[in-house]
Parts: structure tokens; C-alpha cells; sequence
């Protein structure tokens, strides 16, 4: 997540600077915004959840069971 705010800081920098000078707008990207809490704290909970499922049928995987020669 450090590294997704450095990115959106490094491309928001530069992109405010173009439309400022090509409109005239003027963009904030550093305002607060309750997006930039909620956001990181749901995609790393999700990330999470997608690996409850793989776990789950690890932990439920017979190990002796797989070690046994096929032949």
C-alpha cells in the first residue's frame, strides 16, 4: 500500500501540473479524502479472504496420503 501511495503521488503530481497548465483547473490531490482509508483497508481484507479458501483445502489435504508412490 506505501508503494501504490507513492505511485498515486509520483502520477497525480504530474497529471494536476498538465490540466492546470492545458485548462486552467486547478486539482488538489493531497485534500482528504475518506476513500484513501476505506479503500487499502478493503483490497487488503479481500486479499485476505481470497486465500481462506486455498487454506482451508491444504489443511484438509491428507499429507500421507500424496507421499505414496502411484506405481
Amino acid at each position: 500500500m506505501v508503494t501504490g501511495f507513492l505511485f498515486y503521488w509520483v502520477v497525480m503530481t504530474g497529471v494536476a501540473g498538465v490540466i492546470r497548465a492545458q485548462t486552467g483547473i486547478v486539482l488538489d490531490p493531497f485534500k482528504f479524502n475518506l476513500v484513501m482509508l476505506w479503500a487499502p483497508a478493503a483490497l487488503i481484507s479481500l486479499g485476505g479472504l481470497a486465500g481462506v479458501v486455498p487454506a482451508l483445502k491444504a489443511y484438509r489435504t491428507d499429507v500421507a496420503e500424496h507421499l505414496v508412490p502411484i506405481s
